[in-house]
């Protein structure tokens, strides 16, 4: 009698389910639904972290630049401690009397406004807004001196001396050009703004009330140097003599600048 096989005698193999090479078409159904499950909760997961994410951003500050809208500004020019121009006829609402001019880019307006202090002249440029300030954008080529007398600037009045903390910006960057313009992460392009002759800003935060801006000058009333520039963006205490020249706030500052 012939003897049964030794493999015969070894038990059945029980399957494991559906079995997949990648080349196929199509997967098969156990592992297509494994799929589409997997799918649907990783999209849930990324839109609920996208929300999160979106949620605990902080709102962006209400600053504008009007890059595109070209607006004609009057007004009598002051070069000192940067070129600032006393508006003839303010726009409505809460934009100041007055206005710190930029050029395009990183850098300052002195070179289109040159040799006219003290004039009346009119420009067109591009608004930058916020917390209240003014900024314009000159465009270059517009600036053209009035006839007849320029009005007089109004006159810088000592509040004393002060001590102040916050932060160093470059006045461009902070009051629109670039949101939010503050910060560590700002450092480098403020920076280099305030190289190439944008207006520098302290930026205070009062206690019990909204932040403000302070323009920074050397003693002698003319622009600071590049020793401010390894404080920018950085928490900081300065001293100097403060003065209110019409309805802005300047800062002329008279010892070292100290990281808080």
């Amino acid at each position: 009698m012939p003897q049964p096989h030794p493999l015969a005698q070894l038990p059945p193999v029980e399957e494991e389910g559906d079995f997949y090479v990648g080349y196929y078409r199509q997967a098969p159904p156990s592992r297509a639904r494994w799929v589409q499950r997997a799918v649907a909760l990783l999209g849930l997961v990324a839109c609920g972290l996208a929300l999160l994410f979106a949620f605990a951003q902080a709102p962006s500050p209400p600053a504008r630049f009007e890059a595109s809208q070209l607006e004609t500004f009057e007004g009598t020019l002051e070069l000192r401690p940067h070129p600032t121009l006393w508006l003839a006829s303010p726009s409505p609402g809460p934009a100041p009397a007055w206005s710190l001019l930029v050029a395009p880019g990183k850098h300052g307006a002195e070179a289109l406004v040159a040799g006219l202090n003290g004039r009346a002249i009119r420009l067109q440029g591009r608004p930058i807004r916020r917390e209240g300030g003014l900024m314009i954008e000159v465009e270059p080529g517009t600036v053209e001196p009035l006839p007849g007398p320029a009005a007089t600037a109004p006159a810088r009045r000592s509040l004393g001396r002060i001590e102040l903390e916050g932060e160093i910006v470059d006045g461009k960057c902070y009051l629109g050009a670039m949101v939010p313009g503050e910060g560590k992460p700002h450092r480098g392009c403020a920076a280099r703004c305030i190289s190439g002759g944008a207006p520098p800003l302290l930026r205070v935060r009062a206690e019990n009330g909204p932040a403000f801006q302070v323009l920074l000058m050397a003693e002698d009333g003319g622009p600071l140097g590049p020793e401010i520039l390894p404080f920018v963006a950085e928490p900081v205490r300065v001293k100097g003599t403060l003065y209110r020249q019409g309805s802005r706030l300047v800062l002329a500052l008279g010892g070292a600048i100290e990281r808080l």
